[in-house]
């Protein structure tokens, strides 16, 4: 069986075809991926912030709740 020198023109010309589709959804996800993580980067940061805020009342709180401090007896 031969393929002519047209249909095996075609044949290679829809494979290149294919897989610059191929890289071109790759390269768009990975652009989505960057910016995805770009957001869950801001959202990590201002959850440390927060914590660490709310860590601060919470030693302020049990200071202010505390035992009362007593004088030692000698």
């Amino acid at each position: 069986m031969t393929l002519s020198p047209d249909t095996l023109g075609m044949i290679i010309t829809l494979f290149t075809f294919m897989a610059s589709g191929i890289g071109g959804v790759a390269a768009l996800l990975a652009h989505h991926m960057k910016r995805i993580d770009a957001r869950f980067d801001t959202v990590d940061a201002r959850l440390t912030r927060v914590e660490s805020e709310l860590v601060d009342v919470k030693i302020t709180i049990a200071r202010l709740e505390g035992p009362q401090r007593r004088f030692q007896q000698l």
